[in-house]
């Protein structure tokens, strides 16, 4: 009697995560600050919602459950997130021990303008991600790439508007001494960096620019001196 008290217990179990409102789903995305899910339908095992970012809208999130990822000790999900100019993919999934978050595809400029627009840039152009990762096992790192075809560069500086055409660049994606990097080069060129990010634990991200990428940007740097050394950086917090 006891076995099949167990055996019902564990199907209402399993039935009851299957059949779990997507709902659910609120309760991980809200532990991101700014992050929020509107329009959420299916269930915690396959459904949709809309996402959004400090009120702005990202795209459509569609996820299917994985249920092998439960023999190894997991939750694991696919999901794709798209929009006119969004269209990403990827796995999530959460362990005893570990998690996984991974992405690839495609971001038009579009998308990317939503957010550089608050800093006076837009750019034109695609950007193509492949294997961006983010994997936490008692330590948290990232991994991937990210390639931009390049185009015509538009920004504001000290009251004046630029208009300027950018190279194509291709950006690593790492972690090194625990703080995920990004550095971006030329795509058809090994010379050092030209824009270098620094994300760190307290939430900042650090980005940059160097006197090369100023001659790119058709503002050349006033002063002389080893074209490869950063000489502006700016700061901004993104999370607490």
């Amino acid at each position: 009697m006891r076995k099949y008290i167990l055996i019902g217990v564990l199907a209402f179990l399993g039935f009851a995560v299957v059949l779990m409102p997507a709902s659910v789903a609120r309760l991980a995305v809200n532990r991101v600050d700014g992050l929020a899910m509107r329009a959420v339908g299916g269930t915690l095992w396959n459904g949709q919602a809309n996402l959004a970012y400090r009120g702005e809208g990202i795209g459509t999130l569609e996820w299917t459950s994985v249920p092998l990822g439960v023999l190894h000790g997991e939750v694991r999900v696919r999901w794709r997130l798209s929009d006119a100019d969004l269209d990403l993919s990827g796995v999530a999934a959460q362990g005893l021990s570990h998690a996984l978050l991974n992405a690839s595809g495609h971001v038009g400029a579009a998308a990317v303008n939503r957010v550089l627009g608050r800093y006076d840039i837009a750019i034109e152009g695609d950007f193509e991600a492949t294997d961006v990762a983010l994997i936490s096992d008692g330590s948290v790192r990232a991994a991937g790439a990210i390639a931009w075809s390049g185009g015509r560069t538009f920004y504001r500086l000290s009251g004046q508007n630029y208009d300027t055409a950018m190279p194509a660049m291709v950006a690593e994606i790492r972690t090194v001494d625990g703080e995920h990097t990004l550095d971006a080069k030329l795509a058809d060129d090994d010379a050092a960096p030209l824009i270098l990010a620094r994300l760190k634990s307290t939430g900042w991200i650090e980005i940059g620019l160097t006197r090369r990428f100023t001659t790119l940007a058709g503002k050349p740097w006033p002063i002389p001196g080893d074209d490869d050394a950063v000489v502006l950086t700016v700061e901004e917090q993104l999370f607490r």
